[in-house]
């Protein structure tokens, strides 16, 4: 138990991004999956590209903002509540979030567009009370998180919350 603990103490930043990075992909997805089905159940299957496009942009802003808030309280324990130094610091995230948005986007349009061109079928793994249908677009996201997660630690504990 002593080992778990100094494991823990030792990692505690690392081990905190990459939970609070989980859960913000949560985040995402939730809003994603969720924008996506009630977007093509309301503009039908030929706007599909269109709604992804949509869901993208506003997984993105919802992600964004769990992600400064646990981030800047929980992980990097910056407790600086002045408003203009906030301001700069939502600025500096926001901005290398966009980046790997760009990134997110690239591997989710990408992998999306590649399975497709090969004949991707979606499968049905049969979990109790909640079957999961493994799409393209879920194989897309889990390939474009792990992607961000770690852009986003690079640009978070080397620029945004770096020790001045």
């Amino acid at each position: 138990m002593k080992a778990i603990k100094a494991f823990c103490e030792k990692h505690r930043e690392i081990l905190l991004y990459l939970l609070f990075g989980v859960l913000t992909t949560v985040v995402s997805f939730a809003v994603y999956f969720l924008l996506l089905h009630a977007g093509v159940a309301l503009l039908g299957e030929g706007a599909e590209w269109g709604v992804r496009v949509a869901a993208q942009i506003l997984q993105w802003v919802a992600g964004v903002l769990f992600a400064f808030v646990t981030n800047k309280k929980y992980v990097f324990r910056d407790e600086n509540t002045e408003r203009g130094h906030v301001g700069r610091t939502l600025v500096a995230f926001a901005s290398s979030r966009v980046v790997t948005l760009l990134l997110d986007s690239a591997v989710t349009f990408g992998v999306v567009a590649l399975l497709e061109a090969v004949g991707y079928e979606p499968f049905t793994i049969p979990l109790p009370y909640f079957p999961l249908t493994v799409t393209a677009d879920w194989i897309a996201k889990l390939a474009a998180a792990v992607v961000t997660i770690v852009g986003n630690y690079i640009f978070s504990k080397f620029l945004v919350f770096r020790k001045r």
